[in-house]
C-alpha cells in the first residue's frame, strides 16, 4: 500500500497509528494473528480485499455503541473488538479488548508487539 492511502485513513479517522500498527500492515494487509483479523488499509489497487477497512469498521462500530476514543484495528469473528485508545489525534500502543456483549473495555496487551508474543504461545 502507498503512504497516501495509509495518510488517508489516519485523516479520516483523525489520528496517526503507532510504527508497530503500520510496520504490521505494510508486511500483510490485512493481517491476521491468531483468531484475530485486522481491519486492512483499503488499497485502490486491491480493493476486493481491502474494502472492509479500518475507517468502515470503526464507522460501523460507532453505531453500536463504541466510545469516541477507541479505534478498532481488529476483529475476532465473534463481535469483540480490539482498539486502540485516541489520545490529542494520536492512538496510543496499549491494545484494548472491547466485548461486544456488554460494552466493557479491558487492557489486552501493553503494546501490538506484545500482543503478537502473546497470540504466539
Amino acid at each position: 500500500m502507498t503512504e497516501e492511502e495509509f495518510r488517508a485513513a489516519e485523516k479520516s479517522l483523525r489520528a496517526s497509528f503507532p510504527k508497530a500498527y503500520k510496520r504490521l500492515l505494510h508486511k500483510k494487509n490485512p493481517a491476521e494473528i491468531g483468531e484475530w483479523i485486522f481491519s486492512p488499509i483499503r488499497e485502490q489497487s486491491r480493493l476486493q480485499k481491502t474494502w472492509d477497512d479500518v475507517i468502515r469498521q470503526n464507522s460501523v462500530c460507532r453505531e453500536e455503541s463504541m466510545p469516541d476514543d477507541l479505534i478498532v484495528i481488529a476483529d475476532n469473528g465473534t463481535g469483540d473488538k480490539l482498539c486502540l485508545k485516541k489520545t490529542d489525534s494520536v492512538m496510543e500502543e496499549t491494545v484494548y479488548l472491547w466485548d461486544h456483549e456488554t460494552a466493557d473495555v479491558e487492557l489486552y496487551a501493553a503494546s501490538i508487539g506484545e500482543f503478537i508474543e502473546n497470540e504466539k504461545e
